[in-house]
């Protein structure tokens, strides 16, 4: 495990003990639980494609209608791809980019495979269930 992986892994940890709200969002690839409100730091969004999460940060911008970005990396059981390098796990990952509107209800954006920088397509939309974020164990 890299060392970058292992202190969002322990931020991550720190975030979910704490109760909160998460809503489940469709997306290019599948359903996805997202926290259901638009707060920064450090997120694991599952999402129901190959076993697939996002590993990452939410940040929140200064500017009133400038939307959220969610950066990290994207992990998947298996892709079209195998990387050279393991993360969380896997052999299948790379880097992802979302970034929302400003009323936090869609978003837009990019993956890459193994951090290769070519990007292609994620949109997703918020759906209307809400499910209590589960605290770590």
């Amino acid at each position: 495990m890299t060392l970058r992986l292992f202190l969002i892994n322990a931020a991550i940890l720190m975030a979910v003990a704490a109760p909160g709200s998460a809503a489940e969002w469709t997306t290019s690839y599948g359903q996805m639980t997202l926290p259901d409100a638009p707060s920064g730091g450090p997120v694991r969004a599952n999402y129901t494609d190959d076993s697939g999460r996002i590993i990452g940060q939410l940040l929140v911008p200064k500017c009133m209608d400038c939307g959220v970005v969610l950066r990290g990396i994207w992990v998947e059981a298996g892709s079209a791809e195998r990387c050279t390098t393991e993360e969380d796990g896997s052999h299948h990952w790379g880097n992802v980019e979302l970034t929302f509107n400003p009323s936090y209800t869609s978003f837009e954006g990019g993956w890459d495979y193994c951090g290769g920088g070519s990007t292609r397509s994620w949109r997703g939309q918020i759906g209307i269930t809400r499910i209590p974020q589960k605290g770590s164990k």
